[in-house]
């Protein structure tokens, strides 16, 4: 197995190329300054230096002495030159994307087509929202004679997804999985462990003076990472003896739940699935004269800027890194693509877990 473990400053550095691309930060804009970067992602500030220089070093940013860090004239034309590009690869050599959403993945999308731009390859990204829709764009694919694919495990139709995975396996295309796979089935994979991510989101709320944590999820969602976001939340209060509150936000009661656990004589942390959840809750507790930063708060999931502004409060969270997973499925790919030209055209799946670490 290899571990690829995901420095903070690579998420920090990928969070300010994604606001330059999406436009809410534009040319001249200022960006956190180093100090209110370090509070804001919650780590040293020799951490945020070091992202900002390789920000600069880019292009990206411009740095002055008195006038802060801000984006360069050019930002957007040398992000285009490197994350967007019209295609010159040649028609037989070609990639797919199988994607249950393809607005939640733009970002790695983005970082995909860059990779296989610098190795000559067209990528093709479908739609596989479910069993039967992923089923018929592979079949598809498989006949144009598609040179791999990067594919999305289907959770919550394992059994039924197993088929199409085997079929890939059948006629011999080298594919890697975005996502952890099943069990006991063997491929490429390149996933984002939330264990580690959530244990220090955790941490950082008792840090900063909660002597309760409750951990608010979404029951119905991907069930691999609840299952990792909770046992980073349940280590951390076991090894604090604390209880372990788990409200799942799907509940009827589930606000009254929250509120009736917040106490006014101690600060209580509540690290969220998702960042989105922080919302609902805030204006809950808030009509009950709950105030954050004194009786409560937020840790979470999703890294959301906007959410986070409309609280009107900043607080720690985890930010997926959908660009470098991107850039090392692109590698794992293409290196199993050589690996089948070169061996007469076979290819054999082996495990290749890459863990992607946000510590």
């Amino acid at each position: 197995m290899i571990n690829k473990i995901l420095t903070i400053d690579d998420q920090i550095f990928d969070y300010n190329v994604n606001q330059i691309l999406t436009g809410e930060l534009k040319s001249n804009d200022l960006i956190l300054s180093e100090l209110a970067a370090a509070s804001y992602f919650g780590v040293a500030r020799g951490t945020v230096r070091k992202s900002y220089a390789r920000l600069e070093e880019c292009g990206y940013v411009i740095r002055r002495i008195g006038d802060g860090t801000r984006v360069s004239k050019d930002a957007i034309k040398k992000l285009e030159q490197n994350y967007y590009y019209e295609s010159d690869a040649k028609a037989d050599k070609k990639v797919s994307f199988v994607v249950p959403d393809p607005g939640y993945y733009q970002e790695l999308e983005v970082s995909l087509r860059q990779t296989f731009y610098k190795y000559k390859y067209d990528l093709i990204t479908v739609e596989g929202k479910n069993f039967f829709e992923e089923f018929q764009n592979i079949n598809k694919l498989i006949d144009s004679k598609i040179d791999g694919f990067i594919i999305t495990p289907l959770r919550n139709v394992f059994d039924k997804s197993m088929r199409n995975y085997k079929l890939m396996i059948e006629h011999n295309v080298p594919f890697v999985m975005l996502g952890k796979p099943p069990e006991d089935f063997i491929c490429d994979s390149v996933y984002c462990n939330d264990v580690i991510p959530s244990m220090k989101i955790c941490e950082t709320l008792i840090d900063r003076g909660c002597q309760k944590l409750i951990h608010v999820l979404i029951g119905d969602t991907d069930f691999v990472a609840i299952h990792e976001r909770k046992k980073g939340y349940e280590t951390i209060v076991k090894s604090h003896n604390m209880q372990s509150i788990i409200i799942d936000i799907k509940e009827d009661n589930a606000l009254d739940q929250i509120k009736d656990k917040l106490s006014r004589k101690h600060k209580t942390g509540i690290f969220l699935h998702n960042d989105a959840l922080a919302l609902p809750i805030i204006n809950c507790l808030q009509k009950a004269s709950f105030v954050y930063g004194i009786d409560f708060l937020f840790g979470g999931f999703g890294f959301d800027s906007a959410i986070q502004e409309k609280c009107g409060y900043k607080f720690p969270s985890v930010k997926i890194p959908k660009y470098q997973m991107g850039k090392e499925i692109g590698r794992l790919l293409y290196e199993a693509i050589e690996y089948k030209k070169k061996s007469g055209g076979i290819f054999n799946h082996t495990i290749i877990e890459q863990e992607l670490k946000n510590i």
